[in-house]
C-alpha cells in the first residue's frame, strides 16, 4: 500500500548545468519560497518501508537528504531507498540563483527495511545498532599479514598469529591494538570507536572493488581513525584508511589493502576480525 505525503517541511536542492541544484532560467530570478517548494514537491512512501519516490511539478531539480545531511537522491523525479541508521525525516532543499537555500522537511516513519546491503547487518548487527569487533584468533592464517590480492584472500607470505600480535602492536607504538584490542561500529552517524581511544567514522561504497572486480563486498573507508593495526609496515607504518571487504559472514570479516595504489596486484595486507562476544 502506498501513501502520498506532501512535503510540509521536506528538504530539496535544484541543480543547473553542472550544478543541478540551481534552477536555470537564463537570468536571475527571485528565490523560491518554502510555500512554493512545498507545492511543487510530492513524496510517496511504500507503506512504512524504506522506499520512496519523489516528483516535482512544474519540474524542479532537487536534492533529497536525510536528517543528517546525507544526499539520498537528486533530480526532478526519481526513486530512493534509505538504509540504517533510521531516517526520521527527509529534507528537500533548493539552491537559488543568488546562492541562498530554500528548504522544507517532512518527518517519516520507517518500520520495515528491504534490500539493505548485507554489510549493514554484519557490521552493526541484525538490529542495525552497534557491534564490537576484535582480532579473529580462530583463523589458521593468523590475524594480520600480507600476500597478493591475485592469489590470496588472507595472510600468506608474512603471517602474524594471535600470540604474536601484542609484540607487533607494541613495536609499532600501537599497544592498545594488541590481542585485546577492539573496534565498535555504531550505526548511528556511522561512528567507530577504538580501544586506542581514537574515534572516527566510516563509509561504505558497494561500487568500489578489488582489481578482480568480483568476489569482494565493496570498500570500507575510515575517517579520523583506522582499524586495529591499520598501518602499512613497508610504508613507514603509514595509517591506511581505505579497505576492500574481501570476505565476510555473520561473525567474521577480512579487510585488505594494496600496499601501493600504483601496483594493485603487488603486495597487499590483510586483517582478520571477528565479533567480540564478551
Amino acid at each position: 500500500m502506498k501513501k502520498k505525503i506532501f512535503f510540509l517541511p521536506l528538504l530539496a536542492i535544484a541543480i543547473a548545468a553542472c550544478d543541478t541544484s540551481i534552477e536555470d532560467s537564463g537570468h536571475p530570478s527571485p528565490a523560491i519560497t518554502a510555500a512554493e517548494l512545498q507545492n511543487r514537491v510530492t513524496l510517496t512512501q511504500t507503506g512504512t518501508e524504506n522506499a520512496f519516490t519523489y516528483s516535482t511539478s512544474p519540474a524542479l531539480p532537487v536534492q533529497v537528504l536525510d536528517q543528517d545531511g546525507n544526499i539520498l537522491a537528486s533530480g526532478v523525479a526519481g526513486e530512493l531507498k534509505s538504509f540504517p541508521p533510521p531516517v526520521t525525516s527527509l529534507i528537500v532543499r533548493v539552491i537559488n540563483q543568488d546562492g541562498t537555500f530554500t528548504s522544507i522537511e517532512k518527518n517519516v516513519t520507517i518500520t520495515e527495511y528491504k534490500d539493505v546491503p548485507e554489510i549493514y547487518r554484519v557490521l552493526y548487527g541484525t538490529d542495525y545498532s552497534e557491534r564490537t569487533w576484535t582480532w579473529d584468533d580462530t583463523d589458521p592464517n593468523g590475524v594480520w599479514g600480507n600476500g597478493n590480492l591475485n592469489d590470496h584472500d588472507g595472510p600468506a607470505w608474512w603471517k602474524v598469529s594471535a600470540a604474536d600480535i601484542d609484540g607487533q602492536a607494541t613495536s609499532k607504538n600501537l599497544p592498545q591494538d594488541g590481542i585485546n584490542g577492539w573496534m565498535k561500529f555504531i550505526c548511528k552517524q556511522r561512528v567507530v570507536k577504538t580501544s586506542r581511544g581514537q574515534d572516527g567514522s566510516t563509509s561504505w561504497d558497494g561500487t568500489k572493488h578489488t582489481p578482480k572486480s568480483t568476489g569482494d563486498f565493496g570498500q570500507l573507508t575510515f575517517k579520523g581513525t583506522f582499524p586495529l593495526m591499520g598501518i602499512l609496515v613497508n610504508k613507514g607504518n603509514k595509517p591506511q584508511y581505505e579497505y576492500w571487504i574481501l570476505k565476510m559472514d555473520n561473525t567474521h570479516i577480512t579487510l585488505a589493502a594494496a600496499e601501493s595504489k600504483d601496483e594493485p596486484w603487488g603486495t597487499a595486507f590483510f586483517w582478520n576480525f571477528k565479533v567480540k562476544t564478551n
